[in-house]
């Protein structure tokens, strides 16, 4: 049995404070300060709006929306364990050392370690 439309919204209402609402300016310029920084995610809670919203705005506003070569809405690696996996490959580690030693702690795949690393290298060239 398929809930009510107005359950759906009303649910979607708890979840995302600001669903269904307009855009503000604010909202603009914090999509505008953390496109390309934040996830999605994080922007969804920030926002209080879901990720396919915030993926929506930042199209419409014309943003470049990736983050570390990956778009916002697909990464799953804050800033700060990019910034430690950065720094590792900056020492000379190679990819698949860097996932050898830190893939558990990190909580990151290899696939999604050598697209950061690539993606760090194309920023260089």
């Amino acid at each position: 049995m398929r809930p009510r439309d107005s359950d759906t919204i009303a649910a979607r209402k708890r979840q995302y404070p600001r669903y269904g609402m307009p855009w503000s300016y604010q909202e603009d310029e914090l999509l505008r300060k953390y496109a390309g920084h934040k996830t999605a995610e994080e922007m969804s809670g920030i926002l209080g709006r879901p990720k396919a919203g915030i993926h929506g705005r930042i199209e419409k506003l014309g943003l470049d929306g990736r983050i570390h070569g990956i778009h916002h809405w697909n990464a799953k690696v804050d800033s700060l364990r990019v910034s430690m996996l950065h720094t590792l490959l900056d020492a000379g580690f190679t990819p698949t050392e860097v996932h050898r030693m830190f893939s558990e702690p990190l909580d990151i795949s290899y696939n999604y370690l050598t697209q950061i690393a690539c993606a760090r290298y194309r920023r260089r060239v």
